[in-house]
């Protein structure tokens, strides 16, 4: 599977056009088949949900991103200020996977 990085449609194949040139060589232009732009590359899938993203992208589609707000939203929402300060403290420029 593909993405285009123009328009972000996904798809199997690229088009293919042949276009011949004046000696007779022949020249190949793969293509996205919406748009028709040479920009496109192989899809990485979110590590959540498995819908196709952009390689290179994230782990995660912009969908499950916005969910993840949410929860941590909801989460800070839910927690004192002094929590929050011991949090900051306690993370300190880490990733929150080294305290779990």
């Amino acid at each position: 599977m593909y993405i285009c990085e123009e328009c972000e449609s996904v798809f199997e194949a690229p088009n293919r056009k042949k276009y011949r040139e004046e000696h007779g060589e022949i020249t190949i232009f793969e293509t996205c088949p919406k748009c028709g732009s040479e920009e496109y590359s192989e899809v990485d899938y979110c590590d959540e949900c498995y819908i196709a993203v952009k390689p290179m992208q994230a782990r995660m589609c912009r969908k499950c991103k916005l969910r993840l707000r949410e929860k941590f939203s909801r989460f800070l929402g839910a927690l004192s200020r002094v929590e929050i300060f011991e949090l900051d403290d306690i993370l300190d420029g880490e990733s929150i996977e080294n305290f779990l």
